[in-house]
């Protein structure tokens, strides 16, 4: 669904304060970079900012050969985003911008997302019902009890895998089939070869997504890279 690469870096953090811990602009924040990539994909509310030139941005050229105006409407959305979610930034001197599921669900409200809400937990229903809807979902997860991260999903796969079960060369004693769901990741991190098909609930990115050959291991959180628990989901009506 979402065509963006977004990240936290330049040009999305230029209206950012220099935080000490950094010496030089505080980092988007991962709130900000979800909520803002789902706004885009709907390119909603239609006057929020100019869409047009926002998609001009190319991730993959020099920041430079992107023109400064494009370069200057990025900074402008990614600021007001942040607003919009109270983002803090050098949150408890962590040189980190935060923010929170519960403030990106009131902000796509207060700027006219209709049917906003915030789901406890981890509901692939929910999930599969909002993207059958074409509406990209927030979702937030921590990693340790002090680290978190939120990003997007935009896609999900049935997968399904076939095992039969034979004895000797010939004789097919069963089969079984093993249905598996993969939803897809847009991380919202420069390094873009983390984005793609997880396992459900398993977003350990570490490992990187999955090939679709095998199934990853579901492994509980322990650092900052494996987000498998206080999952909190954010949905919305499609806008009209």
């Amino acid at each position: 669904m979402l065509t963006t690469q977004w990240h936290q870096g330049a040009p999305f953090k230029l209206r950012f304060p220099i935080t000490a811990s950094w010496t030089i602009w505080a980092p988007a924040g991962c709130v900000t970079i979800a909520v803002a990539q789902i706004m885009n994909y709907h390119q909603f509310p239609r006057n929020y900012c100019d869409w047009s030139l926002v998609n001009q941005y190319n991730p993959n050229d020099p920041l430079e050969d992107n023109g400064q105006d494009v370069l200057d409407e990025v900074a402008l959305l990614s600021k007001k985003v942040a607003g919009g979610c109270r983002v803090e930034c050098n949150f408890f001197g962590s040189g980190e911008t935060f923010s929170t599921p519960a403030k990106a669900k009131r902000f796509l409200r207060d700027v006219g997302y209709t049917g906003t809400e915030k789901h406890l937990g981890y509901d692939a229903d929910v999930i599969k019902k909002t993207l059958d809807n074409d509406c990209p979902v927030f979702i937030g997860a921590l990693a340790s009890s002090n680290h978190g991260h939120a990003w997007v999903i935009d896609g999900y796969l049935n997968y399904e895998n076939i095992i039969k079960t034979y004895n000797g060369p010939t004789t097919l004693l069963k089969t079984n089939t093993v249905n598996k769901l993969f939803v897809h990741c847009n991380w919202g991190w420069q390094d873009t070869d983390k984005n793609g098909y997880y396992a459900s609930k398993v977003f350990d990115t570490r490992k990187g997504p999955a090939d679709l050959n095998g199934y990853p291991a579901a492994t509980r959180g322990v650092n900052t890279k494996n987000y498998t628990w206080w999952f909190r989901i954010v949905t919305y009506n499609k806008p009209r």
